[in-house]
């Protein structure tokens, strides 16, 4: 998936808080994951861009609770983003596995 910022439904607005991006980030990229039979456990590279070097930490922790025994590669750039109020971005590759 190309770089993911959620937007609000409701409102087409970023939530403010760092978490609640993570949180709408993840949930974004595992319907897309699960359209194509796939899910975060097929994640097997992420690319996170912040804005500022102080969410790497926060970051590290929404990664671990998403993606749990998942290691996949990680790169992280501190960076500015295109989107006004977006304070991470995430990009990730899947390899979608044979099921059993």
């Amino acid at each position: 998936m190309s770089g993911t910022v959620r937007f609000e439904s409701e409102d087409n607005s970023i939530p403010q808080g760092f978490g609640q991006q993570m949180d709408n980030i993840f949930s974004n990229i595992s319907n897309a994951l699960a359209k194509a039979d796939a899910d975060l456990a097929d994640i097997v590279r992420v690319r996170c861009f912040i804005v500022d070097i102080e969410y790497v930490v926060p970051m590290s922790e929404k990664l671990r609770q998403y993606l749990g025994d998942i290691r996949p590669a990680n790169m992280t750039v501190v960076t500015r983003l295109a989107v006004e109020g977006a304070l991470i971005e995430l990009e990730v590759t899947a390899l979608r596995r044979k099921k059993q």
